[in-house]
């Protein structure tokens, strides 16, 4: 009878211990990758998400090009640009952990919509057919990238303030390319393709506007963030 009666006071603090987490309702992060992305353009990240119903969020995030990584002679314009992403995530859609509910953790799968554009100078080396000597085209571009990725992540808590959101996706983009001040002709003319990989020529060759159109798209990331509320 003793036992009984205790376990009748005890089951709802237990209950209550197992199930009760207080929701996370809006997080600020910063990408880390951003800033050293090489293969599109290095920006600086600001994001923030907020809880939109039971485990499902919205993220928002926006990024700014101050800098660019290589510095070449003929500079047209000051490299420049912006990333604009909107992403809908939902949360702990392949276990039940009670105890994650509205927390904004756990593993998520998410869908984004993203923009991203930028003006960068560019440096060629080329050769027409007519003729075997090497030439070099100094451009500038303007580039529109837009495009929706599936992303699968996962966000952890470090101590409850402190987010740690790493991610993959992959998707489709579509690119606009528009090039100033070319001399090089890609109907009469062959790029210069170097003896040792260098990652700066595939990149460079993106905004080439013959490499318009539909493509796959993979990105990865990894984010840090506060807690606001």
């Amino acid at each position: 009878m003793k036992f009984k009666f205790l376990l009748l006071i005890l089951l709802p603090f237990l209950g209550s211990s197992q199930t009760y987490v207080k929701p996370n309702r809006f997080i600020i992060k910063t990408n880390l990758a951003s800033p050293m992305d090489a293969f599109s353009f290095p920006t600086v990240n600001l994001s923030a998400e907020t809880r939109i119903g039971h485990n499902v969020s919205l993220a928002a995030e926006v990024g700014y090009q101050f800098y660019a990584f290589r510095k070449i002679d003929t500079q047209y314009v000051t490299p420049h640009g912006i990333k604009a992403n909107m992403e809908l995530r939902f949360y702990n859609l392949f276990y039940k952990d009670i105890r994650k509910e509205n927390t904004l953790t756990g593993p998520y799968l998410g869908f984004n919509f993203f923009y991203r554009a930028n003006e960068n100078n560019l440096t060629l080396q080329y050769y027409p057919h007519y003729m075997g000597n090497t030439k070099t085209d100094c451009m500038w571009a303007n580039r529109v990238v837009w495009g929706s990725n599936v992303v699968l992540g996962y966000q952890g808590s470090l101590s409850g303030c402190v987010f740690v959101d790493a991610y993959v996706g992959l998707g489709i983009m579509n690119r606009t390319n528009l090039n100033y001040n070319r001399e090089y002709n890609n109907n009469t003319d062959s790029l210069f393709r170097a003896v040792d990989f260098n990652i700066a020529e595939p990149i460079d060759n993106a905004y080439l506007r013959e490499h318009d159109g539909w493509r796959v798209n993979f990105n990865f990331g990894l984010r840090v963030g506060i807690k606001i509320k």
